[in-house]
């Protein structure tokens, strides 16, 4: 005689052995999605943010190295080529300072006019060349301060002494 065949609907002996549905795998997954859907965009976000905000601290990192040497020199740096550090700033800055950061470079341009025979002024010119990154760009509008000039592709900061 053969044995009674069993019902695979709701068999308790089945699901004591501890697995798990296809609907229950199914509703955890989307879970998992719309949680991840719901972070990514705030990751971004605050990695944006911080990549600004390291450049707004490269800026006052070089300005106040410019000042110093404007202080000890009586003139601003000379000026430097994309992505190069002037020389006269290594005094004021760390020997491993990079003049860019993930793509952007920075480029330093200081002048001394003459405002008569006696009278000279400084101004100091800091480019940085935001073409790849337009998020760091937007968002450092909000962080940067006055004295700041736009266009699509660079950002001027002006310093006049």
């Amino acid at each position: 005689m053969t044995p009674p065949l069993r019902s695979r609907r709701h068999d308790p002996a089945d699901r004591a052995r501890g697995g798990f549905t296809l609907i229950e795998l199914a509703v955890v997954l989307l879970v998992l999605g719309i949680l991840t859907g719901l972070a990514l965009p705030r990751l971004r976000q605050a990695i944006v943010q911080a990549d600004a905000a390291h450049v707004v601290s490269d800026v006052a990192a070089i300005r106040n190295a410019s000042f110093r040497h404007l202080t000890s020199e009586g003139r601003f740096p000379g000026p430097s080529g994309w992505g190069a550090m002037p020389s006269e700033l290594s005094d004021h800055l760390s020997e491993d300072y990079g003049f860019s950061y993930k793509g952007m470079r920075y480029r330093w341009l200081g002048l001394s006019l003459p405002f008569g025979p006696e009278d000279r002024r400084h101004l100091g010119i800091l480019m940085i060349d935001m073409r790849r990154h337009p998020l760091i760009a937007a968002e450092m509008r909000d962080q940067a301060g006055p004295f700041v000039l736009w266009s699509p592709a660079l950002m001027y900061f002006i310093y006049w002494a």
